[in-house]
Formats: C-alpha cells, structure tokens, sequence
C-alpha cells in the first residue's frame, strides 16, 4: 500500500518503515487517538511530530468512515517524514566541527597527547580548554578530568597506589564517552527543531484541507462518497473558490423555504412515476397444535380398564387378600381389565401452513438523467442567476442520491452542454 516510502524512505530499514507505515494507517482511523511508540533509533525523534499530527480529532473522525482518505492523508504524512528527514541531512550541522574535534581528540594515542612541548601537554590542554569553552561545569566537570589526568600520570610510590590509580587511557575513554553524550543531545535537539518547525509547516496545511473536507460533507452530504478522491484536488484552486459557492448555494436552500419546497417536490415527482406490479410469493404462518400424550402425568381425566398396575384402584388390590378371589385379580389382569385412573398430557407445538399471498412490487425502472436549460444572457444577472445556480446545485443533489446522469444545457449567443455529474472532469 506504502510501496514508496516502504522502499525508498530516508529513515531506518524496509523493515522497520513498513510497520511505522501500517501502525499510522491503523492510528489515524481509530476514534481516539493511539500513541505511536518508536523506540528504534533511526525513527525515536519522529515519535512525539507523528503523535502530534494524528492528534487532531477532525481527521481521524473523517479517515475512520473514508478508508481512501485515510490512505492518502497516511502517505502524506510518510512523505513529510522524508522529506524532514532530508531536510536534517541537507542542512548544515552547527556541530560538525565539534563532532570532528571529538574524533580527533578519540583517535590521539596517549604519546600523542602528552608530546613534551614548551607548554605542559599542550595538546592535551587544547582539548580541555575547548570543552570549556562549549560547556558548563554542571554538564562537564573539567577540573574532576584534570586532577584524574594528573594522577594517572604521577609516579607510583607506594604499591597500594597501583590498585586505585586510573589508566591515562581509562581516564580518556570516560571523558571520551561524556562528550559524545553531550555532543548528540545537541545533535538531537537541532534534528528535533528541524522536525518541529517541518511539522508546523506540514500541520498549517493538513489541517487547513481536513477543515475544509469536514465543510465541504456537511454542505454537499450526497457527495461524501467521492469526495476521498478528491483530496488531491484539494491542493488547487479548483477547490477553494468553486466549492465555496456550492457551500453558498446549499445554504440558500436552507434559507429559502419556497426554493426548499421546490428542490422536495422534483423528488416527490420522480416517486409519483414509479409503476407498481402485482407479485405472488410463497407465505408461511405457523399454527398452535396440541400434542396429547398419555404416558405423561399431569391431569387426571377418568377411570379406564387396564394393566396397569401402578395407577389401579386400591379396590382392585383387594382381590389379592383372598385365596379365592386372587385368581379373579389375575383373569382381570390378563385380561387388562383392572379399574385404573387415567391420566394425559398436553404439549403445544407449532406446524407450518403454507399458502400464496400477492403482494404490490415497484417495477424497476431505468431513471434518466436530469436535463436543466439555463438562460446565461446578461439579462440573468444578479439575483436571478443566484437561483437559477442555487436550484441547479439543488438538481444535482438529488441526481447524484438516485444515481441519475445530470446535464447542464447553457443558452445566450450559443449553446453549450455539460455533464454535471461526471465528477472527473
């Protein structure tokens, strides 16, 4: 999607420029703002510009329903990234001769920075000298390094001494580290202004366009859908002063209450053509069905003769008492004639019935486009153009929210057509 900055960016590796791509893609079309972290250190100073530009609530609000703007407003910002970083390489570093000092002084062996001249350790001095002259003693403490040169350098004259005496070497290599540390904070805080003052350039502009695209959908709502396409054209002219007349227009529409009405009727007018035909579908409706069950126990509904022996009558079991009448109990019960209480049990259940309904269909008509004649002769001047103009801005909107061509014939001395609704030329 980022193909560009993905493999021709100033800053980091392919790798790490990819993902900085897709997690400002993925950051500017959230609702609330999503903090960027860049911890590598090629891309660390862009962190807090980047930040600061997807901040604006405005342009992720629009990038969140436009995925098109999103894309192009995410390459606008990968492009001030390059470009701010060219300009870091580009412009002239107050610190190189600084920073060419520092290699020098990194570079001279400890013969070469003591060489006996007049001076004691001229060389040596030289350095020091310079570095007070660039910093305070609360960012560098000169005489702390001074005393720990001269004691590197003074003879050993008890053996306990050689444990806690420093190297002349070590002694360099801390001041060494120091002053590398406090040359690339200065580095950084130049790049970091260079950035800044890129980013309130970048910013004014960014900004000044996403207002305009947040007026421009409030004043012309059937036309969001393009107008992510057009954000490049934005830039021009084109967009500054025509589509401020349109903004002029929609508000006379709301102003005017009889152009208003006369805008609503031409819809109801296209409603009013539309043809109806009579269509047969298939319905189904479901119908409440009891389901009797009699093996379930819920209600008792009688006596009936059966086998049952677990509901009998205790009257039947009667039979059981007697040696002479049990052999009845087992004729009735082979006979599944014992006297036993009935039960049953309803459960409702739905079955589908289906059966042809009609129903009315709007026919599916080709709409045709919008034909609007305009007198443009002298005699239209003032308050007659303005309607005209504003009730043809009306026209359109409705053209564009049924899908349906638009055209434009202007008269005076000669005639000349135009096909509003093709938006690319």
């Amino acid at each position: 999607m980022f193909h560009k900055f993905e493999y021709f960016g100033s800053i980091a590796d392919k790798t790490t420029r990819q993902k900085l791509a897709n997690d400002i893609f993925e950051a500017i079309q959230k609702e609330e703002q999503i903090a960027i972290q860049l911890s590598d250190r090629a891309t660390e100073n862009f962190s807090t510009p980047i930040n600061t530009i997807l901040a604006n609530d405005t342009m992720r609000a629009l990038c969140q329903k436009d995925p098109i703007l999103a894309e192009k407003v995410t390459q606008e910002i990968l492009d001030f990234i390059s470009q701010a970083k060219r300009s870091i390489l580009t412009t002239e570093n107050p610190h190189t001769k600084e920073s060419q000092k520092l290699n020098t002084f990194s570079e001279l062996t400890e013969n070469q920075l003591l060489a006996p001249q007049e001076d004691k350790y001229p060389y040596l001095t030289q350095f020091v000298n310079y570095l007070g002259r660039k910093y305070q003693i609360d960012e560098i403490n000169l005489d702390f390094y001074k005393e720990m040169f001269e004691k590197s350098l003074a003879p050993v004259e008890d053996e306990t001494q050689i444990v806690e005496k420093q190297s002349f070497d070590s002694v360099k290599e801390h001041l060494v580290e120091r002053w590398k540390a406090l040359l690339f904070a200065k580095q950084t805080k130049h790049e970091l202004a260079i950035i800044d003052e890129a980013r309130k350039k970048f910013c004014e502009d960014l900004y000044k366009r996403i207002e305009e695209l947040k007026k421009l959908q409030e004043a012309l709502e059937p036309f969001n859908a393009i107008l992510g396409r057009l954000w490049d054209m934005s830039k021009g002219n084109w967009q500054r002063v025509n589509f401020d007349l349109l903004k002029q227009f929609a508000e006379l529409l709301k102003q005017d209450k009889a152009l208003a009405e006369l805008a609503e009727m031409l819809g109801r007018m296209r409603q009013a053509e539309i043809e109806f035909e009579t269509e047969t579908f298939t319905n189904t409706v479901l119908k409440p069905d009891w389901k009797i069950e009699h093996a379930q126990k819920e209600d008792l509904i009688g006596i009936h003769e059966s086998d049952d022996l677990n509901n009998m009558l205790p009257s039947e079991a009667a039979f059981l008492s007697d040696s002479v009448l049990e052999t009845i109990f087992y004729k009735k019960f082979v006979e599944k004639k014992l006297q036993a209480f009935e039960y049953e049990s309803k459960l409702l259940t739905y079955k589908a019935a289906k059966f042809e309904d009609k129903r009315l269909k709007a026919k599916e008509l080709n709409k045709g486009p919008f034909i609007i004649c305009v007198d443009t002769s002298g005699s239209m001047h003032g308050t007659p153009e303005l309607v005209a103009k504003t009730l043809c801005f009306a026209i359109l909107k409705i053209a564009i929210q049924e899908n349906r061509k638009c055209y434009l014939i202007s008269f005076s001395t000669q005639i000349e057509t135009l096909n509003l609704s093709d938006f690319k030329n």
